[in-house]
């Protein structure tokens, strides 16, 4: 079953048998924008036939409960083998290494190897963060605040290029009311707002569960 709302999709998984596991996932894709629409556009890279879209996915539930730790993994339409150290999945219209196992990624190019490379950079920044952002925008209404919402944040990543995808958030939901403070009646800030105590020091149930 699926149902969406402009560019955000839940999406319900069943599976069948004697042991049925429904599981629920949140999705957002769009068309991106900035030098990644730009490089795309460009009549030197026609050839190239780039998308700037994307999507991404949080795994929100299994069987109406908390869902087991995700580990997000990278799609080109069909899943790499490599993951990405990220809580979400990624999917893209990403330039693949030779062996189609990973993201073409590095800073020691040359000639087309530098061309698709920096294609990926500029999806994985212009496209995807922002998504990510909106996602966790979105997320706020589908599980609220809490445990389960914080772990939808990256910490790590798995290799320098998913690197750029937490930067990036991080300078991107900055503006963005995402983060929930309990002060008054309970509501969401953005970074500016809000002042992060050390956990020891805050007994804040929100933050513990």
């Amino acid at each position: 079953e699926k149902s969406s709302s402009d560019d955000e999709t839940m999406i319900q998984i069943e599976g069948k048998g004697e042991s049925i596991i429904t599981d629920k996932y949140l999705i957002c894709s769009a068309l991106g924008a900035g030098k990644c629409r730009e490089m795309a556009c460009h009549p030197k890279h026609r050839d190239m036939k780039f998308l700037p879209w994307a999507s991404v996915a949080a795994h929100l539930s299994r069987n109406d409960h908390a869902p087991p730790t995700m580990k997000g993994n990278a799609f080109c339409f069909l899943p790499l083998p490599a993951e990405t150290g990220l809580p979400i999945h990624i999917n893209g219209y990403f330039e693949l290494s030779a062996n189609r196992r990973d993201i073409w990624f590095g800073d020691d190019m040359t000639g087309a190897g530098k061309v698709r490379s920096e294609w990926n950079r500029l999806l994985l920044r212009d496209v995807i963060s922002p998504l990510y952002s909106q996602l966790l925008l979105e997320a706020r209404n589908c599980v609220g605040p809490g445990k389960q919402y914080n772990e939808l944040w990256p910490q790590t990543t798995s290799s320098d290029v998913w690197k750029i995808v937490l930067s990036t958030l991080y300078e991107v939901a900055a503006r963005m009311p995402l983060l929930y403070s309990v002060l008054g009646s309970g509501q969401w800030v953005d970074f500016k707002s809000a002042v992060c105590l050390d956990a020891t020091n805050c007994g804040s149930p929100v933050n513990d569960e």
